[in-house]
């Protein structure tokens, strides 16, 4: 993404009409899968929510321009309606403004002029692993309802319920500046993601695809060798080399709970601020079908694979990787990647408010790692 907003920044489609105790701004991806089925305009955010900015943006090379302008608000409250995608977009972006902003004034600014807005994040895409980790179960415009409540009541002058991660940072090579987001992925991940794009994204689609091409793998020799293929990567977790070849498959995540049936991070102890989820495997083909079912719930450990909480994990040879569903494309063996903890963001849990005459039962705590209760 280049520097500076784009030509055609949209305008915010509604601006704050008056003073407010908080601001708060909106960003809607209405290309994001939950947005196209059940639409969110602006009027009706405005009506849930009171006095906020609302952005509507349609395609990725908007999102700097938009959170120029957001930012510029020095908003209290960013609510995104998007997918997985459009979060790890808009994290990137506030940072990369945030990091460029004190590096240009000499990092004079005080806390308060670097502050990272508090997200909330609703479930506008179409797996939501974002959302699963950081809110509710509840629908986008319900979801709105309870945070207009809370603002107008509990929210107006007490502190914030929230979450705090630290996403992951990602520097790579062949990029001009950090991502962010919550969950990287390269090698056999990496190959299944590109071919679930082939069709119309779904939940039903995942599970197919994934599955499918698993089970094929395990029993075909072609299908073994497009998705299975080993990478000649070198991976280097907290200074000492893992393994130098075979890598089979690398996924970091700042988040316990990831998709479908794969839970290998959910019995990892609590993370520290500047940690991360990782896992790294280099085993056979018919090794990982053999231990399959404890590979996938994090329960395998032995030669050839790793699965632990780490600081600091060098890529060399990662090839094309995903951070949140996002594709970045690199041929195989290629490239150079280095994982680390970014600076921890809040997360506004509403998870324990309901409206009058709704019954509600709260989600329970996220005690798994990779979160903190503040």
């Amino acid at each position: 993404m280049a520097d500076g907003p784009p030509a055609d920044v949209p305008l915010p489609l509604h601006g704050r009409s008056a003073v407010t105790t908080h601001r708060i701004g909106v960003l809607i991806n209405p290309r994001a899968r939950g947005n196209r089925k059940d639409p969110m305009d602006p009027d009706t955010v405005q009506a849930l929510v009171g006095d906020c900015s609302v952005f509507v943006t349609r395609e990725s090379r908007e999102v700097p321009g938009v959170v120029g302008r957001l930012l510029d608000d020095s908003p209290d409250l960013l609510v995104v309606s998007g997918g997985d995608g459009t979060l790890h977009l808009l994290l990137t972006e506030v940072l990369r403004q945030r990091d460029r902003t004190h590096a240009c004034d000499g990092g004079r600014a005080g806390p308060q002029d670097n502050q990272i807005p508090t997200f909330l994040m609703l479930r506008g895409g179409t797996m939501n692993m974002a959302a699963n980790n950081l809110s509710t179960s509840r629908a986008p415009l319900m979801e709105l309802r309870v945070l207009g409540r809370f603002l107008r009541g509990r929210g107006a002058s007490r502190p914030w319920p929230v979450r705090t991660v630290s996403p992951l940072r990602i520097e790579a090579d062949h990029l001009d500046h950090p991502l962010y987001g919550l969950v990287f992925a390269n090698g056999i991940a990496f190959r299944i993601l590109n071919e679930y794009y082939r069709g119309t994204p779904s939940v039903t689609r995942a599970f197919n695809v994934t599955a499918s091409i698993i089970a094929g793998a395990f029993m075909s020799k072609e299908l073994e060798r497009r998705y299975f293929t080993p990478l000649n990567a070198t991976v280097r977790v907290d200074g000492e080399v893992a393994d130098r070849k075979d890598l089979r498959i690398s996924v970091a995540s700042a988040v316990p709970k990831l998709l479908l049936w794969f839970t290998i991070f959910e019995n990892h102890p609590p993370l520290a601020e500047d940690q991360f989820h990782f896992l790294a495997n280099f085993l056979p083909t018919r090794e990982i079908a053999r231990h399959f079912w404890g590979l996938c719930r994090g329960q395998w450990e032995g030669p050839g694979h790793l699965n632990h909480p780490v600081r600091h994990v060098e890529l060399v040879g990662p090839g094309g990787f995903t951070v949140d569903g996002e594709v970045y494309d690199l041929p195989e063996g290629t490239g150079r990647c280095v994982l680390t903890a970014g600076p921890p963001v809040r997360f506004l849990d509403l998870s324990g408010f309901a409206l009058p005459g709704h019954t509600w039962t709260p989600d329970p705590p996220l005690e798994s790692p990779g979160t903190s209760m503040s």
